[in-house]
């Protein structure tokens, strides 16, 4: 109470300065942080408004923060739960949303409308006549209906629907906090350009300096087509919440290359937030970066300057001069800048160096005398230029452990690890500085002291790595190697082509093969190698592949003909190659597992509609209809997906909007319902007793509040249902007649399994 108090006298004081100075009021007495701001990520969409604190409670006063009528009203267990649109005379839309309840006018208009379409669920607009409110009316009050924890989400629109930040409307927050920069990624978004000599985007963590200030210690060696991204936040005064950027700028050599301004966007555009942050690396459990680039699949209007692929840094270490092309940077050091800023213009920067080139490759030339001393007799890079001062290190473990070795004047290597006994292989390694002082690539050479030791196992692992439209192949070795393995990729009905390898560590090698769309089918991939004594060592892996492409769709099978992926036309936004694996089956102690789980790949694209799932169950089945698809991206918790039967092919099929692994389950559990009031033959005095029970289904779930119905003497009534608390209640509209009453709770889950709780109680003195 005393914080409502407070909070009421707060909200005097700003209506007085908002009503002098602006034309729009503060919407709620509640308080005037934030818990959320304009433009913030959520799934597969942008935040359309601002959430304002109420201190984890209810019921402050919401008003109209400017002249205008009530233009349109929806109550929906989910999402906004119950919101008011008001139209202002200034032609703009307001939308309050989560609310706990309307003003006394409006509750009533609801309750007649829900009565009359015989549901809770409405969304009704209003004629510019029906409801007109003026500026400072109370509308509603504060909750926490829908999606989340009590606060008041405020929405400001166009005329043209379209949300725009409140903040342009003159409101402020007390903010003179510098936002926060956490990481900054540099990725390559092709598969011939590299990032620090691979294809994996670089994440790395700045160091602060001091208010606003950040810096990038290292130099990233780039080349080819590379985009930047940040992971940054805002802070306010008096809260904890962390808030989306205002502004964000990206330089490069002093010139601005992009910049985002988060002014406002369009309904039709806000699933595009997975271009705009980087939905790779949140699904890869990184962050959530924004990009500082436009891919062309991005029509957002919150960048400059205008162009498709603005902010992409096309880095070519070939060349010593600029090309004319503005995003071109030639061979060298170049300087890039990034700066994020809030509304109140408090600004953080973060500096750092990158440089065009590429990590140079040495080779080296090893020869033993009779007395079992070994030299380095040439050691050179790709250029043919002669490399000097190398570092030379030497491995007992297979390159697990490293100690350092010396060179003598005559070329010898010395090493105490050289001399002759166990283990009889010995691994050197040498690395070098390039021309501008950066370290190559090392040059492995296995030293083999004795006969027996060249005849040893030698097994390879294969993973799979994948990304847009090529994979990155890794080659782990257990085993000692006489040379360089050859890697071999086929796609279907194309020739073989051999992967070029790069050797980062003993035993480890890499190496990038680009997707050819269309070549559907079986890839294979074979390594070739030759052990110590010279005997070939060969490995093959093969999976399927299918094109999926914006224009046709596309879909797959997998191996053993149970699960079928399926796309229409228009459900990529560009080429995606998919993939079945079929895994282990989850927790059978936990689950009613029927047939295997499936990984469907790739979970970190994001699709632009919903993909259909289709999984064959055994024909012999004796409960189909108790069967549903179910999805995880993880293999630890399942979510109900869809169960459409088809019992003439026997499969069960669901719509999926991301690839991740299905299984079938089997429910055959009714949901659980406690009603917490009233008790068992329990007496009450008010003749409106509450109605409140706990609704629960541990699998299938509850498909929504049509699903769970509540009587009253055999009547049905319009509860109202909380989806995240569990909780159906209702309070009837007029009072009940003096004596014993009957209340049932009935729910269905998706498995149609349903349960039915049944209460006696009194009503009277």
């Amino acid at each position: 109470m005393n914080r409502l108090i407070l909070a009421s006298s707060i909200f005097l004081i700003a209506f007085n300065a908002y009503s002098q100075n602006h034309n729009y009021i503060w919407p709620t007495n509640a308080s005037d942080y934030l818990t959320s701001s304009f433009a913030e990520y959520r799934s597969g969409h942008f935040h359309a408004g601002i959430d304002i604190k109420t201190w984890g409670q209810e019921g402050y006063q919401v008003y109209a923060i400017r002249d205008g009528y009530v233009h349109r009203i929806r109550v929906s267990p989910y999402g906004y739960g119950k919101a008011i649109y008001l139209k202002l005379n200034s032609g703009e839309i307001v939308v309050y949303a989560h609310l706990q309840r309307f003003n006394a006018e409006i509750e009533e208009l609801v309750k007649q409308e829900q009565k009359r379409i015989g549901e809770y669920r409405i969304d009704k607009y209003l004629p510019t006549s029906r409801y007109p409110v003026k500026q400072g009316e109370v509308i509603a009050y504060t909750g926490s209906t829908g999606i989340g924890y009590p606060h008041l989400h405020f929405e400001m629109r166009d005329s043209r629907n379209r949300p725009v930040n409140p903040f342009l409307f003159g409101y402020k927050v007390k903010d003179t906090i510098s936002p926060v920069i956490s990481a900054i990624a540099v990725k390559p978004l092709d598969h011939t350009s590299r990032v620090n000599s691979d294809v994996k985007p670089y994440i790395v963590r700045p160091t602060y300096i001091g208010p606003g200030k950040y810096r990038i210690e290292e130099k990233i060696l780039v080349s080819g087509k590379i985009g930047f991204a940040i992971d940054c936040f805002d802070q306010a005064n008096g809260v904890n919440n962390k808030f989306a950027a205002y502004r964000l700028n990206f330089y490069v050599d002093g010139e601005l290359k992009f910049s985002a301004v988060y002014n406002r966007f369009s309904y039709s555009e806000t699933d595009l937030i997975v271009f705009e942050r980087d939905y790779r690396l949140k699904k890869r459990g990184e962050g959530i970066f924004q990009k500082l680039y436009k891919e062309k699949e991005n029509t957002l209007s919150f960048y400059t300057p205008d162009g498709n692929e603005i902010g992409m840094i096309y880095c070519d270490p070939s060349a010593t001069v600029s090309s004319g092309n503005s995003n071109s940077r030639y061979h060298g050091t170049h300087k890039f800048r990034i700066e994020t800023a809030d509304f109140n213009g408090n600004v953080s920067a973060v500096q750092g160096y990158f440089v065009t080139g590429k990590k140079s490759q040495i080779f080296s030339k090893i020869e033993i005398d009779n007395n079992g001393n070994y030299f380095l007799r040439d050691l050179f890079d790709e250029q043919g230029n002669t490399i000097h001062d190398p570092q030379l290190y030497v491995s007992s473990n297979e390159g697990r452990t490293w100690s350092k070795a010396s060179l003598r004047s005559d070329s010898q290597i010395s090493s105490s690890l050289l001399n002759h006994g166990n283990p009889p292989v010995k691994i050197l390694k040498i690395v070098a500085k390039d021309m501008i002082g950066r370290e190559t690539f090392p040059s492995f050479a296995t030293l083999s002291q004795s006969p027996d030791s060249l005849h040893s196992q030698v097994e390879f692992e294969i993973k799979k790595d994948f990304y847009d439209d090529f994979v990155r192949l890794d080659i782990d070795v257990n085993g000692n190697l006489k040379e360089q393995p050859i890697m071999i990729v086929q796609q279907m009905g194309d020739y073989p082509r051999e992967v070029e390898l790069i050797q980062e560590k003993y035993n480890s090698y890499y190496g990038i093969h680009k997707l050819i769309p269309g070549r559907d089918g079986a890839l294979d991939i074979e390594v070739q190698a030759r052990d110590l004594a010279g005997k070939e060592v060969l490995f093959w892996d093969q999976f399927d592949i299918a094109t999926v492409t914006p224009s046709s769709g596309g879909s797959l099978v997998s191996e053993d003909k149970k699960c079928r992926v399926s796309f229409g036309a228009n459900r990529v936004y560009r080429n995606l190659f998919l993939r079945i694996d079929e895994t282990d089956t989850p927790d059978t102690n936990k689950y009613d597992v029927i047939g295997l789980a499936y990984n469907i790949e790739p979970q970190d694209v994001p699709l632009k509609r919903s993909a259909l799932v289709s999984l064959k169950y055994p024909a012999d089945d004796p409960l189909p209809e108790k069967l549903g698809v179910y999805g995880s991206s993880n293999k630890r918790y399942w979510g109900f997906q869809g169960n459409r039967l088809n019992e003439n092919t026997k499969q069960i099929s669901a719509r999926i909007s991301g690839l991740r692994f299905v299984t079938i389950l089997r429910d055959t559990i009714p949901p659980e319902i406690v009603i917490y009031s009233p008790k068992q033959n329990a007496r009450y005095r008010s003749r409106k007793p509450l109605i409140r029970a706990y609704v629960r289904d541990r699998l299938a779930g509850i498909r929504n509040e049509r699903s769970i119905i509540i009587r009253v003497d055999g009547q049905k009534v319009i509860s109202e249902y909380d989806p995240e608390k569990r909780i159906v209640k209702y309070v009837p509209d007029e009072p009940l007649a003096t004596g014993w009453h009957r209340v049932t709770v009935w729910a269905k889950d998706n498995s149609d399994n349903d349960a039915l709780e049944e209460r006696r109680f009194y009503v009277g003195q």
